[in-house]
């Protein structure tokens, strides 16, 4: 399940944010460890896309995702 859909430019200001999963703030170091997270991320020009998910999805599902997302956002703009 994909929790956040992250971009980012090159100087680290957000210009899309979007979350899937509502953030619960964590008290201790059990509760950090309870769902595993997987970071992917790829690097076109100037800007970063970065997707936060569960560790059941597939990393190369997830870049195959941002690809596409990618190409879309190519066409219409």
């Amino acid at each position: 399940m994909i929790n956040a859909f992250l971009v980012f430019n090159g100087q680290g200001q957000p210009r899309l944010t979007k979350f899937y999963t509502q953030l619960r703030h964590v008290v201790g170091r059990a509760g950090a460890n309870d769902v595993p997270s997987l970071v992917t991320y790829r690097n076109y020009a100037t800007l970063y896309f970065i997707v936060i998910s569960t560790s059941t999805e597939s990393p190369l599902a997830l870049i195959d995702l941002i690809q596409v997302y990618v190409e879309a956002l190519d066409r219409l703009f």
